[in-house]
């Protein structure tokens, strides 16, 4: 089986896909599909033209979506929250108390995690590259937040020497 990376193609060709996560109401169901009525609410993530108005998906793609959640939200987070919940979860099992180094706290990715792992009783500390964000991780749950680079521009040294004995949780985007 091939796996094509989305971002790869788009960028070393010029083509671009209409989305890849979305939300929306079942339409309608194949005959083996018991998971999933048609009017049900989901939200999905890896799911090429996901911006079209109407999407075939498989149903491992999709997730029930609550009614308090819009589809909106949903689809604006969808990766970005699986990944989040993976990193929590599913990568390690912290236990309450523990401090985990988030990489990344202020990004898209990073800021799900910081809360999920907050509310899962695990202390989060990390790094960002100005106050702003360095106030809204802490808004957000971080114990302690760190500036990626000092006044110089050079790595900070700070992070690295006052925690050594930590879980990490890498949150790289790459560009």
């Amino acid at each position: 089986m091939w796996r094509i990376s989305v971002r790869k193609v788009q960028r070393n060709t010029g083509l671009f896909f209409n989305g890849y996560e979305g939300a929306g109401v079942v339409a309608a169901v194949g005959a083996a599909v018991t998971d999933y009525q048609v009017g049900q609410r989901v939200f999905f993530a890896d799911v090429p033209l996901a911006q079209a108005e109407y999407v075939v998906a498989q149903s491992e793609k999709l997730i029930p979506l609550p009614d308090t959640v819009s589809f909106e939200l949903a689809a604006s987070i969808a990766l970005q929250g699986l990944t989040a919940d993976f990193l929590a979860h599913d990568l390690d099992r912290d236990q309450p108390g523990a401090t985990v180094f988030v990489h990344g706290l202020t990004g898209g990715v990073g800021q799900i995690l910081a809360q999920m792992l907050t509310a899962d009783g695990i202390n989060v500390i990390g790094v960002t590259g100005n106050e702003a964000k360095r106030q809204l991780a802490l808004q957000q749950g971080a114990k302690r937040v760190f500036f990626a680079f000092n006044r110089l521009g050079s790595t900070s040294s700070e992070w690295r020497t006052d925690h050594h004995c930590l879980r990490w949780r890498w949150v790289y985007v790459g560009r």
